[in-house]
């Protein structure tokens, strides 16, 4: 009753994969962990999901000056976990 099942999105698996592995989730990681997926439940399709990035082996912290206020936007720092 008035509950939306809630699909999987690409967000979640590095949360739910890190939940798996027993190391903290990334801090930039905007998913949640799908324990409801790890238990079981409703049938599933099986799809093939494409990792996209724009890392690109930036190891040097990357900023952006918007408004005179700088933004981290990538390299390593990026990648560090809680």
């Amino acid at each position: 009753p008035n509950v939306i099942a809630m699909g999987l999105r690409t967000i979640d698996l590095a949360p739910t994969m890190a939940y798996m592995l027993g190391i903290p989730e990334p801090q930039q990681s905007q998913g949640v962990v799908r324990l409801d997926l790890l238990r079981g439940g409703e049938a599933r399709t099986l799809v093939p999901v494409i990792g996209l990035t724009d890392f690109h082996g930036q190891l040097d912290p990357t900023t952006l000056s918007v408004d005179g206020r700088n933004f981290s936007a990538g390299g390593a720092a990026q990648l560090a976990t809680n």
